[in-house]
């Protein structure tokens, strides 16, 4: 009998220990649905662009489906447009970038940076978006206008 008092008291306790270690941890931020990942930005969220009108084209970004390339046009010295002078093609590419390209667009106009949002589906061309959208951004801050 008190064997058993000993096992169910030990078990009580080891319980209380590990609901009051599980209490005293933080609870993670919840996972972002599908349409709301955040892409990386770089150390600021927005930049501070040389005023002036310019244009400038990013490098190639590549994803398992082809090849993104971006060339901003900035006005001002805010970003005023985004044209995408290479996406990948062909299959499923088309017709998801046909529908994530201006939601890419109007985001990066609107963050006049490139931390963004990812498109639901269209998760790789939308971290080559943003990569080529940074490094345009960075080039066009050290000068390399065209």
């Amino acid at each position: 009998m008190r064997r058993a008092l000993l096992g169910i008291l030990g078990v009580a306790m080891g319980t209380v220990l590990l609901v009051a270690a599980k209490a005293r941890q933080p609870v993670p931020a919840p996972a972002p649905g599908p349409a709301a990942l955040a892409m990386p930005a770089g150390p600021a969220a927005t930049v501070r662009l040389p005023a002036g009108t310019y244009t400038v084209t990013g490098p190639v970004e590549r994803t398992p489906h082809g090849v993104v390339q971006l060339r901003i046009s900035v006005a001002g010295g805010r970003l005023v447009d985004v044209v995408a002078l290479r996406l990948p093609v062909g299959g499923r590419s088309t017709e998801v970038n046909q529908r994530a390209v201006p939601v890419l667009r109007r985001e990066a106009i609107a963050a006049q940076s490139a931390h963004i949002h990812a498109v639901s589906g269209a998760t790789n061309t939308s971290r080559a978006y943003a990569g080529s959208l940074q490094a345009a951004l960075d080039a066009a801050v050290h000068g390399a206008r065209h």
